[in-house]
């Protein structure tokens, strides 16, 4: 075997610019493109066994040497710059000729040169440019459809990119550097971890099971949604829409997975929604309502989807909330806390899963930086208390009871709070005495535009024993913890409307929590039968549970008549 010689195949009436390019997309054909001196596509072409003549493209005006590739026998593409700084894709195929062209546009900032593609398999294509940042930007088409332009956070480029592939799962990239040598960079497909990832989560009075798929960096979480009576199909496939947009746009393609040799892949996000064999189940009400992981509403917007998505793959919430009051970090300014950004810590499990000291870290352009967490203050729960410290806390709440004043009155406290809800639709009551009368009221509800009602007074010393002789006799201040019906079991789900029931000695205290639900939900969230309450709320907890508590209920009442 030997080189043959050169042999002269002409060149386009008028002459053409800058180098040739050429594809074969199989064993018969062999393609050569230039840029003519029209700022037109030509082509010659080879097949039969001869050389056929130049052949003009008359649509398109190029502003760069066109770069070419095949993804298989009966398929070839061209690309090239624009006069616009876009990139532009031209597509034959067997079955249906030429298509295009069409816009693929360009990476922020605009690039320099000409565009350069590889396909190393019948599925996948990938266009590199160099930007106008001296780095490597990329475009991949892969599952059917493009993807975003990514840009390759090391190297400096000082050429235009030429690429290869040496199989279906590899392609490099080879470019000059600014020390004049030429630099290699490449990908390889390697085999990724793929499993069906299930965990408990418990936080306070929350329980519940995060569920989803794994595989590689992408994490799948199948949903089943089941709509209420007079929701219309049309009006399902629309929140679909948004709720899927919603949870990708605020998960996917804002952290990679470094591994300890520098390599790294975005973490990607999806939601399938399925008829079975869910990750997740979800009802749909009509809304504005109240939403938690498990039920939601025609009127929620992809970002709260995309806050109930992060419970479903195991994070709790990180708002400040009554039923947990030891919870951390809360105030963090993330999609945990008010819908808004992903931090990398978020993604720690899914780069744990992919391999072991992978991490999290941002991709450029990094996301806003959260806000400082907030400090939370240490509370200590009496049942952990020592028998002999636990009855020291509960003499000085039981004076108060008997109508004593004992010392350091103003740190004992008897409270009734409700909260429930997403960020943006959060539910917050509470009313509260302390032993020497000083009360308080706080009532916000977001969902119905109430940004808060605040009262701060005194009710009275008289109204304070009678508080506290309440909660004796619904047994709150006995050795043993009472238990009530409708008590939380600790499978309350996350954003779930929860009403607890405090009292407190300095920072230590006991809390009991029940369901609670808004009028219209009560029905189909508390079990049995719902009972209001004597307080100035709308608000409804479990018949039972509310018996239970009538007497306090009946005290606080008085306190906030008081305010």
């Amino acid at each position: 075997m030997s080189w043959s010689g050169w042999f002269d195949i002409g060149a386009p009436a008028g002459g053409f610019a800058g180098a040739p390019a050429t594809v074969s997309r199989n064993t018969d054909v062999c393609n050569v493109y230039v840029r003519g001196n029209d700022d037109k596509l030509w082509q010659r072409a080879f097949f039969g066994g001869q050389w056929h003549p130049w052949a003009r493209h008359a649509d398109g005006v190029l502003a760069s040497v066109p770069a070419l590739g095949s993804m298989g026998p009966d398929h070839e593409h061209v690309f090239v710059r624009g006069t616009d700084g876009n990139v532009y894709q031209q597509y034959w195929t067997a079955t249906g000729g030429w298509k295009g062209w069409f816009d693929i546009g360009a990476p922020a900032g605009g690039f320099a040169g000409a565009p350069a593609t590889v396909s190393r398999n019948t599925d996948v294509c990938n266009v590199y440019v160099r930007g106008n940042d001296d780095k490597l930007w990329q475009r991949a088409f892969f599952g059917g459809q493009w993807h975003p332009w990514a840009r390759h956070a090391d190297g400096v480029l000082a050429s235009v990119p030429a690429l290869g592939s040496m199989g279906p799962d590899h392609e490099h990239v080879f470019v000059r550097g600014t020390d004049g040598n030429v630099y290699q960079k490449y990908w390889q497909l390697t085999a990724q971890p793929v499993g069906e990832v299930s965990f408990a989560v418990s936080e306070c009075v929350y329980g519940w099971t995060a569920r989803y798929r794994q595989s590689g960096t992408q994490a799948v979480v199948r949903i089943q949604l089941n709509p209420a009576a007079g929701i219309s199909v049309a009006t399902m496939d629309a929140l679909r829409a948004t709720w899927r947009a919603g949870i990708i746009a605020t998960w996917s393609d804002r952290f990679r997975c470094q591994a300890p040799n520098g390599s790294h892949e975005t973490f990607t996000v999806d939601v399938q929604w399925v008829s079975s064999n869910a990750h997740h189940v979800v009802a749909v009400q009509p809304g504005p309502a109240r939403s938690n992981m498990t039920q939601w509403d025609t009127s929620d917007t992809g970002d709260v989807a995309a806050h109930e998505f992060g419970h479903m793959v195991g994070h709790p919430d990180e708002y400040v909330d009554a039923t947990c009051p030891a919870r951390s970090p809360v105030g963090t300014g993330t999609v945990m806390d008010d819908n808004t950004e992903t931090v990398a810590r978020l993604y720690s499990r899914l780069a744990g899963f992919h391999g072991s000291g992978h991490a999290p870290v941002a991709v450029a352009p990094e996301p806003p930086v959260a806000a400082e967490p907030m400090e939370v203050g240490v509370v200590q729960s009496m049942e952990s208390l020592t028998p002999e410290q636990r009855q020291e806390s509960l003499s000085r709440l039981q004076a108060v009871a008997a109508g004593d004043t004992p010392e350091g009155a103003h740190d004992v406290e008897v409270a009734f709070e409700v909260s429930g809800g997403a960020p943006g639709e959060r539910y917050l009551y509470r009313v509260a005495v302390s032993g020497d009368g000083t009360a308080e009221r706080r009532y916000v509800d977001e969902l119905r535009g109430s940004e808060g009602d605040v009262a701060d007074g005194t009710g009275g010393r008289e109204l304070a024993v009678r508080v506290f002789a309440a909660a004796r006799d619904v047994g709150l201040l006995d050795d043993a913890v009472p238990r009530l019906p409708g008590e939380s079991d600790n499978q309350i789900v996350p954003d779930s409307m929860v009403a607890v029931v405090t009292v407190r000695d300095g920072d230590t205290e006991r809390r009991i929590a029940v369901r609670a639900a808004d009028p219209a939900d009560a029905a189909h969230v508390l079990p049995g039968e719902s009972s209001e309450l004597p307080l100035d709320m709308d608000i409804r907890l479990v018949a039972e549970s509310a018996s239970a508590l009538q007497p306090l209920l009946d005290a606080l009442r008085g306190v906030e008549a008081a305010l």
